[in-house]
């Protein structure tokens, strides 16, 4: 009966640790085409998880060969590159879909973007970012930025702690009278606070009532043999 006492213990406080979530695997460079394959369960940067993507161009845009998404983290920002080749005229777009999500309750808290690029003539490079949150009560947000300049363009804005979004990207070239081209785009999310999985002080707790049982039962045994 005792043994059987402990076998119910070890279950008891053992189960709800079992039951956290195993992580994705962690990202590495890659290509669009390994990276759509990850399907729904993604890899990790960080303390966020990223699935689902789709990669899409038109027009002129192509994306490189080799490795052309790259993951980033640093500074309490996780997120990828992804390298491509995009000029306008006549026309040339990239599109980028995925989700978002973190990691045992992680809250994401802003989000970054840019392009790399540059124009001759008269012409504009646009990026645009649309996130649905995932969390019931969450916010969306549209972000990006615009450039007519000789360079790129670069985005950060807040976003209220969120647990995840579908993400759309998007960067376009016009070329009105000019030469418009682009070559990267880099986007990166900053977290909150990552809390202590619920199920681990419960694990802690019962680690401790596993040593009080055994201590009994050791100094039972010395009494005894005395």
């Amino acid at each position: 009966m005792r043994k059987l006492g402990l076998v119910a213990a070890v279950t008891l406080f053992v189960a709800p640790l079992m039951a956290i979530p195993a992580s994705a695997s962690t990202c590495t460079p890659g290509t669009t085409t390994s990276y759509e394959a990850l399907g729904s369960t993604g890899c990790s940067v960080g303390s966020l998880t990223f699935a689902n993507f789709n990669f899409t161009t038109s027009g002129t845009a192509t994306f490189n060969s080799g490795n052309n998404v790259v993951p980033l983290s640093g500074g309490g920002e996780y997120g990828f590159i992804v390298d491509f080749t995009s000029q306008a005229p006549p026309t040339s777009d990239v599109s980028v879909t995925y989700t978002v999500t973190g990691n045992n309750g992680t809250k994401i808290t802003d989000v970054a973007g840019s392009v790399t690029g540059g124009i001759i003539g008269l012409g504009g490079i646009l990026l645009s970012e649309n996130l649905q949150s995932l969390d019931p009560s969450g916010q969306n947000y549209t972000v990006g930025c615009t450039s007519s300049g000789p360079g790129g363009c670069s985005f950060v804005n807040a976003l209220s702690p969120n647990g995840g979004f579908n993400v759309g990207k998007d960067q376009e070239n016009i070329a009105l009278d000019g030469i418009v081209g682009t070559s990267q785009l880099t986007n990166e999310f900053s977290v909150g606070q990552t809390p202590i999985p619920a199920a681990l002080p419960l694990f802690a707790g019962g680690l401790g009532v596993l040593g009080f049982v055994a201590s009994r039962k050791r100094k039972k045994s010395a009494v005894a043999t005395a």
